[in-house]
């Protein structure tokens, strides 16, 4: 039971007002004061009346006072005499008489002082009367007198500040855990009812915030459960919030419960940590749970703002978010950074927080490792970038061009530089030609398996010839449709592409690998090519699945390869393409460069 509190007459001191939409609902039902107790008498109102003067245990000493009716008269009567009854607790062993007197019937009424002609904003009292039925608390009949009155004060005290009026209630033994208890998440208060409920038990919760009185007011129906969710989007801000419970029984509600709930002011805490020489994270912790995405932006102080970059941060396990920057996207400047937090608020709009200022430095980066973009989150490291940079100056050096494209083939996680580039295929179109032909017509690959054989073994230009001529472009064509590249370069036999539209056509070989029992079987005959660079460097750690592309006479050159690498932390496809002449060796360091990278990715 918690302390109990004194209850004076006269006495005026702040509370927390019934929601106004409950007092106005009861005004039309309730017994209205009579002409003679509109008198300026300086009645005191019902919350005025009844107020909690201290929150300190009481004393044997404490005496409570309620206003009371003297009778109880026939609705019909036009007048009533108000009295006082007091009850005073001692040291001295009751009466059982006495016990009785004070447990069967305490009664209250208010009476409505609201006066049309003042500005007044809220009904502060009604006129009702309350009866606690004490002999249904359990022990009150063994209890000593002031146990007994202590509990029955305090029932009317609780029920009384509940409701904001004094509606009929019978006291109930308290339960062991809350009447109503709250829960916050990302996007509402949830509110649940611990008591009974009947079926014939209509429920409903106010709530509101401090913040301007009443004006973000609103109701909410318990399901049959007792439950409801108020939405923050219907309130305002942060600090206390009001719950009030009411039960409605023929037209009269009842106040149950009254809580205050504290939703705090996000006050995250952000940490900045370097993975590697370009990559940092950016830790957000001590997140309020209602909050349900956070959004960084950071800049350098180099050139103000035009490198600014907006990341979202991924939630973690443990309630903290987590966001990673590369600082190519930042041009690679080192120096100051400007690190900011932004999250959804409760009510659905965006708030920031301006965090930390840190320092980021790194070794220099230009050219060609500057130039590698990355792909989906993945930010190479300076070792990487340099490593990456070494294996293209080796063929730039030499006065050919190149490009590459390398992800992940189910995060799509990974690197590309100068991936748009179109270059002569050569017989790298092969190995699409196949999968695409067998995929959409599996009777291909029995009726031609030594043709298919050597054209993916051998590069065959005579068994690819013939493959095109019986079986035409649709097949490619659709391929490549799927993909989301060019069909037009579906006719020719041996068509310019782009590293990129040669990655995105082996992702699709991948997934017919993968998923079919016939692109399984296919598979097999892309691991033991007779000519691969990817397959030379890496096919003595891993199952590679390529196929390469070469020529060097005038009006075509072409060094190409691409295919599948499947490592113990993933597979991942790629594809490099050049005009190298046909000279394969130079592509070994670029191919070792970027399975680095792709490692390196999975840490």
């Amino acid at each position: 039971m918690e302390p109990a509190t004194t209850l004076v007459e006269n006495q005026t001191t702040s509370t927390t007002s019934a929601p106004e939409a409950i007092q106005e609902e009861n005004k039309d039902t309730l017994t209205k004061a009579s002409s003679a107790d509109s008198q300026k008498e300086n009645k005191p109102t019902a919350t005025e009346a009844n107020t909690e003067e201290t929150a300190t245990p009481r004393t044997n000493q404490d005496t409570v006072t309620t206003s009371t009716s003297s009778t109880r008269k026939d609705p019909s009567s036009t007048s009533a005499s108000d009295t006082t009854q007091v009850v005073t607790e001692t040291e001295s062993t009751p009466q059982s008489s006495t016990l009785k007197e004070t447990s069967d019937k305490i009664s209250t009424s208010e009476t409505n002082n609201f006066q049309e002609e003042q500005d007044v904003t809220a009904v502060k009292s009604v006129v009702t009367t309350q009866i606690i039925e004490a002999k249904t608390v359990a022990g009150v009949a063994s209890a000593s007198q002031s146990q007994a009155t202590n509990l029955v004060a305090s029932q009317v005290l609780a029920s009384v500040r509940a409701s904001g009026t004094a509606s009929d209630a019978t006291a109930e033994e308290p339960a062991s855990k809350e009447l109503v208890s709250t829960d916050q998440d990302g996007k509402s208060l949830k509110i649940s009812y611990n008591g009974t409920l009947t079926e014939n038990d209509s429920l409903k919760f106010a709530v509101w915030s401090d913040e301007n009185g009443q004006d973000d007011l609103r109701w909410y129906d318990a399901s049959t459960m007792g439950t409801a969710l108020a939405s923050y989007a219907n309130h305002k801000g942060f600090g206390s919030y009001n719950v009030h419970t009411y039960s409605f029984e023929g037209g009269q509600a009842h106040g149950l419960s009254a809580i205050t709930v504290t939703v705090p002011k996000p006050n995250v805490s952000t940490a900045v940590d370097k993975v590697n020489d370009s990559t940092y994270k950016i830790t957000v912790s001590n997140v309020p749970k209602y909050i349900s995405s956070i959004v960084v932006p950071i800049w350098s102080d180099v050139n103000d703002q035009d490198g600014i970059r907006w990341t979202n941060a991924s939630k973690q396990s443990d309630g903290s978010y987590l966001s990673v920057t590369d600082l190519s996207k930042h041009h690679f400047e080192s120096g100051k950074y400007n690190v900011h937090v932004y999250y959804e608020l409760n009510n659905g709009q965006m708030s920031g927080q301006a965090t930390l200022a840190t320092s980021m430095t790194l070794p220099a980066v230009t050219g060609v490792a500057a130039e590698v973009d990355d792909l989906n989150g993945y930010a190479p490291s300076v070792s990487v970038r340099n490593q990456l940079a070494s294996a293209v100056k080796m063929i730039t050096d030499q006065g050919y061009q190149v490009g590459f494209t390398m992800f992940d083939a189910k995060t799509g996680q990974g690197i590309a530089y100068n991936s748009n580039q179109r270059f002569y295929v050569a017989s790298s179109i092969k190995g699409i030609y196949v999968a695409s032909l067998v995929a959409q017509n599996p009777l291909a690959l029995n009726n031609n398996y030594s043709t298919i054989q050597n054209v993916l073994y051998y590069s065959s230009n005579e068994g690819y010839n013939y493959l095109r001529s019986a079986y035409g472009s649709g097949y490619i064509a659709n391929w490549m449709s799927q993909v989301g590249v060019d069909t037009s370069l579906a006719k020719p036999n041996y068509p310019n592409i782009s590293a990129d539209e040669l990655a995105k056509l082996w992702k699709r070989n991948y997934q017919y690998f993968e998923t079919d029992s016939t692109g399984k079987q296919l598979s097999q005959l892309y691991t033991r090519p007779n000519l691969s660079p990817i397959h030379s460097v890496l096919g003595s750690q891993y199952t590679t699945k390529t196929k390469a592309g070469w020529i060097g006479m005038t009006g075509y050159h072409a060094t190409n390869d691409a295919g599948i690498v499947s490592t113990p932390k993933g597979d991942y496809v790629v594809a490099t393409t050049t005009n190298a002449d046909g000279k394969l060796g130079l592509l070994n360091d670029l191919v070792s460069a970027i399975n680095k990278a792709y490692l390196e990715s999975k840490n």
